[in-house]
């Protein structure tokens, strides 16, 4: 007869490593729900810091500028030939030359010379365009400048050694003091003219130098208004040039320059972030003026960094 033996069943130890691992994820999951947010924050900061572009607060002037495009008329005088024969130059080209002076002779023979003098003072200009009869001040009310604009120039200069023909147009001389910059616009773009006695402006063949014109208006048709600017002192090329391009400055505001994209709006108030000691700062701002992708603003301290594309990042974030 079999006996029974007692046995005992030892529970827990499987339990026991199931319990482990479930605290050991439970800890896992915690540590990755504190942990990520700030991994993800450290990471946008270091990003942040590499790609934040920002300007320095400066005092400036924001320009609002009037594209335009006209011809330039001056005082002119060309001289022709007087006889007919190889042509030598005796000056160079823009000289200031006073009245009577020996600027050209043809010689017409073996042995023989024809003197050319300058008939007035002024600067003696060798490069024609065919238009030095028909462009001149006491007949600007006369111009089209449209029409005036599309005429093909007959540019030309007369070398040493060239067979020149009696009556031939050698070069002219022209008044180095005052010629004249005339333009058409609508009325609506004359409106921001109106009360401008003078304005500044920079012609395309010299665009890093500011001139000042008188204005005057010569003629006004319909919804079109023709305006003259009176300039007076020589500007680089402006004796070769007939026609030409220029920015008229109608208006300027003095205040701190910024890139438009520098703005954000924060509760209905137009501002911009700057970085104070690498922490992101709101500031409110003024915004004076706007202009192709510029704004002029104030409220902003000289030296501050103002951030440049403010969208990429939040107040208070560390860089």
């Amino acid at each position: 007869m079999k006996k029974n033996r007692n046995l005992t069943v030892v529970q827990g130890k499987r339990q026991n490593r199931t319990g482990k691992k479930l605290v050991c994820f439970l800890l896992a999951a915690v540590a990755i729900y504190f942990c990520v947010p700030m991994l993800y924050s450290f990471g946008l900061d270091a990003l942040g810091a590499r790609f934040v572009r920002t300007v320095v607060v400066e005092s400036g002037v924001l320009e609002t500028l009037l594209a335009v495009e006209g011809v330039i008329v001056r005082k002119e005088r060309v001289v022709t030939a007087p006889a007919s024969g190889k042509l030598e130059w005796v000056v160079e080209e823009g000289e200031r030359l006073s009245v009577g002076t020996l600027a050209a002779r043809i010689k017409t023979g073996e042995s023989t010379w024809q003197a050319v003098h300058t008939p007035a003072p002024g600067l003696i200009i060798m490069q024609l365009d065919g238009l030095e009869g028909v462009l001149q001040p006491q007949s600007l009310t006369e111009i089209n400048v449209p029409l005036t604009r599309k005429l093909p120039l007959q540019q030309r200069s007369l070398l040493t050694g060239e067979e020149v023909t009696r009556g031939s147009v050698l070069f002219k001389m022209v008044d180095n003091f005052t010629w004249y910059y005339l333009i058409e616009l609508s009325a609506h773009e004359y409106a921001g003219l109106s009360e401008r006695a003078s304005v500044t402006m920079r012609f395309s063949f010299t665009p890093d130098q500011d001139v000042t014109g008188r204005l005057d208006v010569v003629k006004q048709e319909d919804d079109k208004v023709t305006i003259s600017f009176e300039i007076n002192g020589a500007v680089d090329h402006c004796f070769k040039e007939r026609f030409s391009s220029a920015d008229v400055v109608t208006k300027r505001t003095r205040g701190t320059v910024l890139p438009a994209s520098a703005l954000i709006e924060q509760e209905g108030e137009t501002g911009v972030y700057i970085l104070d000691k690498s922490v992101v700062r709101y500031r409110p701002v003024d915004v004076l003026d706007a202009w192709q992708g510029k704004v002029v603003v104030s409220g902003l301290r000289i030296g501050f960094s103002v951030i440049t594309n403010p969208n990429m990042f939040r107040e208070g974030q560390r860089l």
